[in-house]
């Protein structure tokens, strides 16, 4: 913009009081005179100030034209003077200037008082395109804070003014050999203007380094996170001036896309002050740092801490579950997740040790008791494994052998209480009162609507109850049940006893064995093929391979399903990797990988055939435990006929009693020549070939008690729902820069309410956040409404001043609804802690 266009917009913009403008173009040096003299603008008479001249432009400007606009030229004269008299007409008057800095601070539309601030930073200045750029990041910079904030954000390729960004991008620069953004910011910005911004913010008076002002930040971060008195030896580093700017700035760098870059940042200032042997070598307890989350080492000595609770025999399960609640919350959790979670299901492991007995007084009640409560034991130790398979770590490394131990002593004793009525059956597995995996389609699948139902191999009854708890969150029903499995529990005889009627003309399908396989109305269903085409000469009924079913398009499987009643779909994750012994100890990947593929194959047969009924079971369970095979688990072969040889089970036509083996006839399902001989417990026939962690075709729990999920569609697409909270402050209103929120979680975690996690946190009217960013898992099971009761701190930013409107934003990270809450906030003290 030229003088002229310059001079012509201030002349254009009259205050609401003004019916006319005057303006004194002040030109100490005499530069602009010419083109004083040239200008010519419509409406406006021009003057030029002299020595001798003042009572006439006074008399012209006052008297003779009062109503006129004036463009006075003022040169090498103080108009502040108590000679000049205009005085009283330059102070209700506009000043111009055309210099350089003038020109820049009228382009930007600048106070004067910032005319000392532009003029030391004159290079930025000179660049066309960083002016521009400034323009448009803002429309007015109010101070010298406002305006270096500006430029710093257009120095670091910021589109919008963002000061938190700037900051992240300088500082991280810090882990380089040479900090270019920096040099290249002082380049253009006085060095006393940029250190002034740190100060302002964030308090910091130190010497200008910039590795000094991290330490700074961190520390004083840390501060507030823990008692003060364990930072004796850092305190130099601690600030007392606008704590919560430091705090909120770092908050939201943990919530930022540039998170790695904090944690790079954090280690080094971790090994630069030796924080994590400092910390390591004071008196701390776990339950005084669980809140820190400035540095990645707390978490290592919490979970330290633990675990020499529990050797030294400090069983305080509560508290130790409630912090590893409390870090979950934190910025860390993630790095130590797999640990968290293989403590966590230790701990749980350790709980059920403790206060769990194993009896019952008949088969029937342990049937009940597994499924109710046994199973979880299994549960457990699974989920621990597969936590600690998934990250291999010295912490877990810690209690592998504690964790063989309290599972192998939980499988002695159910195993003894099992063995136990087993040997009460006399050697009938037809079993009054417990649901046969045989009866599935005659008992418990009807005919009347269109039904889906999926044999998945070895989904064992506990992952089929994770898999349960997974499918609450699709809309509908979940109902979980067990049934009892053929023996012996293997994929040959489990799959053909799951099979549905195939000839309408008789009573049920005819199961016979012969040798090692297994024929179902005279037909070899042991190969796929054969058995798909026996159970589809029920025109009623369409059979897949999972994985072919997967591969098929959306108009392929509506067309190859259309008129069917029953869609039969078979799953083979689990055992198919179990039974390897190249990749059984992958086995419980495996078990996750089986409950994801399952989830959306529900999710599929719902959305894309309509299907409303689907049933979820299995042809057997397993066995697995990680520890070596000891040899005593071994058993000598039986001296008898053997049709097939496994290292669970031997199936014979020759009757015999034996020692440490369970006989069963299999006259229940109408092969009453022949009988299958068990090894107690989870002991082992002595056969060659390895693999001997993972095992079925026993009669233990875990391999014959299996799961029978059933999901009904919702019409009205319900579903379980997530949690919500609701606010309980009742006052909107805010005059402390730390405030405590208090929530009430509406419903207890349950089958039909999903644990929910938040983020909460305070925006301005602009949408700026101006506080911490806090997360809220919405977990708590407790049916008393008074314990579902969450109270957080929420600390606000330095920079509030006066009363403003804030909202209180409450997003759900599940549904992402965010729901708003206006508050006023006037803090009264910003810089107090």
């Amino acid at each position: 913009m030229n003088i002229k266009s310059l001079l012509e917009e201030k002349f254009s913009n009259k205050n609401y009081y003004e019916n006319r403008k005057i303006v004194f173009w002040i030109d100490n040096k005499n530069s602009f005179k010419e083109e004083f003299e040239n200008i010519e603008i419509e409406n406006v008479n021009k003057i030029i100030l002299h020595q001798n001249n003042f009572f006439t432009i006074k008399y012209i400007i006052e008297v003779e034209k009062p109503e006129e606009n004036f463009l006075v030229y003022v040169n090498d004269f103080d108009l502040y003077s108590k000679e000049n008299w205009l005085l009283d007409i330059f102070l209700y008057s506009e000043v111009f200037y055309a210099d350089k800095i003038s020109l820049v601070i009228n382009e930007l539309n600048l106070s004067q008082n910032l005319r000392s601030f532009v003029d030391r930073n004159e290079k930025f200045f000179r660049s066309k395109e960083r002016v521009s750029n400034l323009m448009s990041l803002k429309e007015e910079f109010s101070s010298e804070f406002d305006l270096a904030v500006g430029m710093i954000s257009v120095l670091s390729n910021l589109k919008t003014i963002d000061f938190e960004e700037a900051m992240r991008k300088i500082l991280s620069e810090e882990s380089n050999s040479e900090n270019e953004l920096l040099k290249k910011i002082l380049k253009f910005i006085n060095e006393e203007d940029f250190w002034n911004v740190l100060k302002e913010h964030f308090g910091y008076t130190g010497e200008k380094d910039l590795s000094l002002f991290l330490y700074y930040l961190f520390i004083t971060d840390l501060s507030k996170q823990i008692n003060p008195e364990f930072l004796k030896d850092y305190e130099s580093h601690i600030s007392n001036k606008k704590t919560n700017n430091i705090i909120v700035f770092l908050n939201h760098w943990r919530s930022s896309e540039s998170k790695e870059l904090y944690k790079e940042l954090s280690s080094k200032i971790q090994n630069d002050l030796n924080l994590d042997r400092y910390f390591k070598n004071i008196s701390c307890s776990f339950d005084e740092i669980k809140n820190a989350e400035t540095f990645r080492f707390f978490d290592e000595i919490i979970i330290d801490e633990i675990l020499s609770s529990i050797d030294s025999g400090y069983y305080d399960f509560k508290k130790f579950t409630d912090i590893i609640k409390t870090r979950k919350e934190k910025f860390w959790y993630n790095d130590f997740f797999e640990t968290y979670e293989g403590l966590y299901y230790y701990l749980k492991m350790l709980e059920f040790e403790k206060r769990t007995e194993i009896f019952f007084d008949s088969f029937e009640e342990g049937f009940e008791k597994y499924i109710k409560l046994y199973y979880k034991m299994d549960f457990y130790y699974r989920k621990f494994y597969f936590n600690f398979n998934s990250k291999p770590n010295s912490h877990l490394n810690k209690f592998v052998e504690k964790v063989e131990n309290i599972y192998s002593k939980f499988t002695d004793d159910l195993n003894d209480m099992w063995d136990k009525h087993l040997s009460k059956l006399n050697g009938d597995w037809d079993i009054k009162g417990i649901k046969q995996q045989q009866n599935l389609f005659s008992n418990y699948i009807s005919n009347e609507k269109k039904t889906a139902v999926i044999f998945s191999d070895a989904l064992r009854y506990e992952v089929g109850v994770e898999l349960s708890e997974k499918l609450k969150e699709l809309p509908g029903t979940v109902k979980t049940d067990a049934i009892l499995s053929v023996l012996p529990s293997i994929t040959s005889l489990g799959m053909a006893a799951l099979m549905p009627k195939v000839d309408e003309n008789m009573p049920k399908n005819e199961f016979k064995i012969k040798k090692d396989k297994v024929y179902v109305n005279n037909t070899d269903v042991l190969d796929f093929k054969r058995r798909a085409n026996l159970i589809e000469s029920n025109n009623d009924i369409k059979v897949f391979r999972y994985n072919d079913y997967r591969n098929l398009s959306k108009n392929d499987k509506r067309d190859a399903s259309k008129g069917k009643k029953y869609i039969l779909i078979y799953h083979n994750t689990v055992d198919e990797v179990g039974d390897n012994a190249k990749s059984e100890d992958s086995v419980f990947e495996a078990c996750k990988k089986a409950i994801d593929e399952l989830y959306n194959l529900v999710k599929d047969l719902k959305n894309n055939l309509s299907i409303s009924h689907i049933v979820i079971t299995a042809d057997h369970g397993f066995i697995y435990q990680s520890s070596n095979l000891n040899k005593l688990d071994k058993l000598e072969k039986l001296n008898i006929n053997q049709l097939i040889l496994n290292k669970r089970f031997i199936l014979s036509d020759e009757n015999i009693n034996a020692e440490y083996v369970h006989k069963f006839s299999l006259s229940y399902i109408d092969n009453p020549n022949l009988w299958v001989y068990i090894p107690k417990g989870n002991l082992k026939f002595k056969i060659q070939g390895s693999g001997f962690k993972y095992v079925h075709g026993g009669a233990t729990p875990q391999e014959v008690i299996i799961p029978l999920i059933e999901y009904y569609a919702s019409r009205n697409n319900e579903k379980a729902k997530y949690v919500e909270i609701e606010l309980l402050n009742q006052e909107r209103k805010i005059t402390n820069n730390s405030y405590i929120l208090r929530f009430f979680q509406k419903d207890a975690v349950s089958d039909k309410f999903l644990s929910s996690t938040y983020k909460v946190y305070f925006e301005d009217k602009n949408g700026n956040i101006i506080s911490e960013i806090i997360e809220i898992t919405a977990d708590l099971s407790d049916t008393d409404n008074s314990k579902r009761v969450i109270e957080k701190r929420i600390i606000f930013k330095n920079n509030i001043y006066g009363r403003i409107n804030g909202v209180l934003i409450i997003e759900n990270q599940n549904t992402k609804i965010k729901n708003p809450y206006n508050y006023e906030i006037n803090i009264a003290f910003p810089d107090e802690f």
